[in-house]
């Protein structure tokens, strides 16, 4: 019985981490409700934070420390692992951009206004 709750949590980390990720990436550069915070980003920041791949990383580094309070297993792997995190980050690396972009594309085919899909275009700095 505990193989199989292992294997289940094992198998549940690997979508709940980059889900999670993208939904931080969209909160903190894209979406229309937290505008205020991200235009007054410095460049510096304002470039992380739009680079789907570089903040994911490193939202999914964090989620995967938070993930090692509690001993989440990601993919066979034990929670309280380094290797663990790096893992976790290297992953959501790679399936941020892809959900973040899905994300995207569903909001613009379900928005009633194909030129306002729901999110900013960020300006570029001057």
């Amino acid at each position: 019985m505990e193989v199989a709750r292992y294997l289940l949590l094992s198998i549940a980390t690997a979508v709940i981490y980059p889900v999670l990720a993208a939904s931080l990436y969209m909160l903190g550069a894209r979406d229309k409700i937290t505008a205020p915070i991200w235009c007054r980003y410095p460049a510096w920041l304002d470039k992380f934070m739009t680079c789907a791949a570089c903040s994911g990383t490193w939202y999914g580094a964090g989620l995967a420390i938070l993930g090692a309070g509690f001993n989440l297993p990601f993919l066979g792997l034990p929670g309280y692992h380094i290797g663990t995190v790096v893992v976790v980050a290297l992953y959501t690396k790679i399936l941020t951009p892809i959900i973040a972009q899905s994300h995207i594309v569903a909001l613009m085919y379900t928005s009633d206004d194909p030129q306002d899909p729901g999110t900013i275009d960020i300006p570029p700095k001057e």
